[in-house]
């Protein structure tokens, strides 16, 4: 055995020692797997909207919020200092003002739904998720509540306050029932625009841990399938051909939602409800089977 020659402490600090390491359990209140869906989706709504990240992360996203907005709020500015100058119906308003939200969701899509998948696998924290009471499948719930209100920040922030401000300030007021009737088809508008762009979303970023990758495919993906769409529709195919370009089919929902009586006038509507909802059952649950095979077959060192 050998003497090791100990050192006089000299001082209060320079006598610290480091005992020992370890974990203790954790004796807090347990929120279970509800508490920890509630946790995960609320981190991941501020890590999409750049929490965390450096200052130039986040600034596309912040960017893409101001442009989603902007045109309600000029919209309503004009129509409070001028007068309805359009003479537009309510209705029609809103309803063609979805027009620019779908841009708005197409671009944040592509900017935060890399972030919410791809982030965790290629760090790792995916097996510390699922170390917790969290499984693959309740922490897909966590993401995909966090996605949905992310989503509704661009799809129904926007028409939800040109509805409001247009129904305040307009020359001749709605009544409230029918303000009412119009808001309840703008949230689900919404919902039935952002569904299937957040599917794909999802669908391409669990098949990468690279979120620039994601961000890229997502945005080819989407708009090439529309203009691909497009030019075969007018090279003479049937117009259900159009049901292909996501975007045409997901910014055609809410447009037929909120006709209300009015005249149809988008490049999909002489194609049929009962086809055009079975084409949108079919971009939402197509990728949703792919994010659940590609989590599935996921390997996860906890």
């Amino acid at each position: 055995m050998t003497d090791v020659p100990r050192t006089a402490p000299r001082g209060p600090e320079e006598a610290a020692r480091l005992l020992d390491t370890g974990y203790r359990p954790y004796d807090g209140q347990r929120s279970g797997v509800a508490g920890a869906v509630g946790s995960l989706a609320r981190y991941s709504v501020s890590r999409g909207l750049g929490v965390g990240r450096p200052f130039g992360g986040k600034i596309p996203v912040y960017l893409v919020i101001l442009v989603a907005y902007l045109p309600a709020v000029a919209l309503v500015g004009v129509t409070i200092v001028a007068g309805d100058i359009f003479g537009t119906p309510l209705n029609e308003s809103v309803r063609d003002f979805f027009g620019l939200t779908t841009t708005a969701v197409v671009a944040f899509a592509a900017l935060v739904v890399p972030e919410l998948f791809c982030t965790d696998r290629r760090t790792g924290m995916l097996g510390r998720y699922l170390s917790t009471p969290l499984t693959r499948w309740t922490y897909l719930v966590g993401k995909g509540l966090a996605l949905l209100a992310l989503l509704a920040i661009v799809a129904l922030g926007p028409p939800m306050l040109l509805l409001l401000g247009l129904s305040g300030v307009g020359d001749d007021p709605p009544a409230l029932l029918d303000v009412l009737d119009l808001a309840w088809r703008v949230l689900l508008g919404g919902v039935l625009l952002s569904l299937p762009l957040a599917a794909v979303g999802a669908a391409v970023s669990s098949l990468t841990t690279r979120r620039v990758v994601a961000t890229a495919v997502i945005a080819v993906l989407m708009l090439l399938s529309s203009a691909v769409a497009g030019i075969l529709s007018e090279s003479g195919f049937p117009d259900t051909v159009l049901l292909g370009g996501v975007v045409l089919l997901a910014f055609e929902m809410p447009y037929r939602l909120l006709l209300m009586g009015a005249e149809g006038g988008s490049d999909l509507s002489p194609v049929p409800l009962l086809q055009l909802v079975s084409a949108w059952l079919a971009w939402v649950l197509v990728p949703a089977v792919v994010v659940v095979l590609s989590y599935a077959s996921t390997k996860v060192s906890r």
